[in-house]
């Protein structure tokens, strides 16, 4: 094939692509912002499987700082989360993903669908429990007391022997743009409540 016409198939495909979204990102500065001094307030609560709802009490998470290691900027995200949970990563931004420092990934911007994370409990010869995590994108809005937002949302799978529905959504964390993160879904693995935390404010530096 001669390189003018090679040049030109290969511009066709690219067109292609961009215009079937196929070539989409996201910035994952834009959705999940690490300047230092940033902030989110939450209200965490659970909710049993009849539909009695608890108050958790108030969540929250600061940029602390931030700091060079293995040559990387890293941003100290430390604080809150589910229920007063102590919280504490260093996270900083890989082509288009927020990563921290032990290597698990908490936004992807490209790559949709494909597995992100995975992790296994083993007890002596068996798995107790796996779970995956992947990204969607855009999702229905996802409505906090800040306000309604259309999301991307980071997804973990949970499996175990011992629960019969498999593939269930275990944790949803959603990622609102120029804002962070407004909402986590976590079901338990008992099935027996539900726990949330939702967005009351929020202060971008």
């Amino acid at each position: 094939m001669k390189p003018i016409l090679l040049f030109f198939v290969l511009l066709c495909l690219f067109i292609s692509c961009e215009k079937n979204g196929l070539m989409e990102s996201y910035n994952p500065e834009n959705y999940f912002p690490l300047s230092v001094g940033n902030f989110w307030v939450y209200e965490s609560s659970y909710t049993t499987n009849g539909g009695n709802k608890s108050s958790l009490g108030m969540d929250s998470l600061v940029v602390k700082k931030d700091t060079i290691m293995r040559g990387q900027t890293y941003y100290l995200v430390e604080g809150t989360w589910l229920g007063n949970r102590p919280y504490k990563e260093y996270l900083t931004y890989i082509r288009k993903q927020v990563i921290s420092i032990n290597g698990k990934v908490w936004f992807e911007g490209t790559d949709f669908g494909s597995i992100v994370n995975s992790y296994a409990s083993v007890s002596g010869q068996d798995t107790s429990y796996s779970e995956k995590f992947y990204m969607i994108k855009p999702e229905l809005e996802v409505s906090v007391p800040t306000g309604s937002y259309e999301t991307l949302a980071l997804v973990g799978i949970y499996r175990s022997p011992s629960v019969s529905v498999q593939d269930n959504v275990h944790t949803k964390w959603h990622y609102a743009k120029d804002i962070g993160m407004v909402k986590i879904h976590s079901d338990y693995i008992t099935q027996e409540y539900v726990i949330e935390m939702d967005l009351l404010e929020y202060e971008l530096k």
